[in-house]
C-alpha cells in the first residue's frame, strides 16, 4: 500500500455500524451491562435441560448395552427423547413449554424401569428442576417487582 491510502474495512467492521454502536453504549471493563430480555427461570431451565440432555444421550447407550430390548427400541427411543429435550430448550420462550419439561422429568425417571441407576439420576435431576422452577419464577417475581 502506498502512501495516503488505507486499508480496506471488513464488511461488519464499519464504525457507523448501528448495532456496533448499540453495543458500545454503556460498556464498562469490555462488559455489556445492558439486562438481557429472558428471565431466571428460562435461564435456570435451560441450564438443567441441557445437561440432562447429555446424560439421556450416554444413558441411552447404557440401556441399548445392557437390555435385551431390540436396538431400535432403545436407540429410537432415546433419540426421540433427545430431540424432544432439544426442542422443550428452544421453545422455552413460551409458559406451555414448562409443562413439557416436567413430562420429560416424568419420562426419565420412569427409565428407571429400565435401568435402576436411572431411578437416581432422573431423581436427582427432577429435584434440580423443581428447585430451578420455584426459585427461579421466585427471582423473577422479586425482579419484576423491583423495576
Amino acid at each position: 500500500m502506498g502512501p495516503g491510502r488505507t486499508q480496506a474495512r471488513r464488511p461488519g467492521r464499519r464504525i457507523d455500524h448501528p448495532r456496533r454502536r448499540r453495543r458500545c453504549v454503556g460498556r464498562r471493563g469490555g462488559l455489556d451491562d445492558t439486562v438481557r430480555s429472558g428471565s431466571v427461570r428460562r435461564s435456570l431451565a435451560s441450564i438443567v435441560l441441557g445437561f440432562e440432555l447429555i446424560v439421556v444421550f450416554l444413558a441411552t447407550l447404557v440401556i441399548f448395552g445392557l437390555s435385551d430390548l431390540p436396538a431400535w427400541v432403545t436407540l429410537g427411543g432415546g433419540a426421540l427423547l433427545c430431540l424432544i429435550m432439544v426442542a422443550t430448550l428452544g421453545l422455552l420462550r413460551y409458559n406451555w413449554a414448562y409443562g413439557i419439561g416436567w413430562a420429560i422429568q416424568v419420562i426419565i425417571v420412569a427409565t428407571g424401569f429400565l435401568n435402576p441407576a436411572m431411578f437416581v439420576v432422573g431423581a436427582l435431576f427432577a429435584g434440580m428442576w423443581v428447585y430451578c422452577m420455584i426459585n427461579g419464577a421466585k427471582i423473577d417475581r422479586q425482579q419484576k417487582e423491583n423495576t
